[in-house]
């Protein structure tokens, strides 16, 4: 089983688990940008784009510079969405490891289960649990790496 750096094993559970509300998470961090961007009423704007002195830039470019980090977010929500649609076809729920990625990132129940509680259920090792997790954790990074989100060299994004 090849290796990967520890950060980026993490991230990948991390958004297998967040699958659901990747987009939906990012849209809502994009809305509530914009609406505080849109509220900046009473400050006038340099018109130069300049700071006016303080270094810390006025409040439009501040909000300006939210609601395109959070545009980035989006986007890469959104890469992350097509990534978790290759991992659906390279493991359908009916195979072993969409299976146990199912149980292990509550895809299937209402809730993740620990890995013992799949052990339970599958009837199988606690090293089966771990080997096809492991796998599909690898092929995340891997086409997550492939998708440009994550960089295997450094360790993570």
């Amino acid at each position: 089983m090849p290796m990967i750096p520890t950060a980026i094993y993490q991230l990948c559970e991390e958004k297998l688990a967040a699958r659901y509300t990747l987009i939906s998470r990012a849209n809502d961090r994009l809305k509530e940008a914009r609406a505080r961007a849109y509220t900046v009423q009473g400050m006038a704007a340099d018109p130069n784009g300049g700071s006016h002195g303080s270094g810390r830039g006025d409040a439009l470019e501040c909000k300006t510079i939210a609601v395109l980090e959070a545009e980035t977010g989006l986007r890469a929500a959104l890469r992350w969405d097509d990534v978790m649609h290759r991992l659906d076809r390279l493991f359908p729920p009916e195979s072993k490891e969409g299976t146990i990625a199912g149980y292990l990132y509550g895809w299937t129940m209402h809730r993740p289960l620990t890995q013992e509680e799949v052990c339970r259920i599958l009837d199988v090792e606690r090293k089966t649990v771990r080997k096809y997790r492991d796998t599909v954790v690898i092929n995340c990074a891997l086409l997550a790496a492939a998708a440009g989100l994550v960089d295997m060299e450094e360790g993570g994004t």
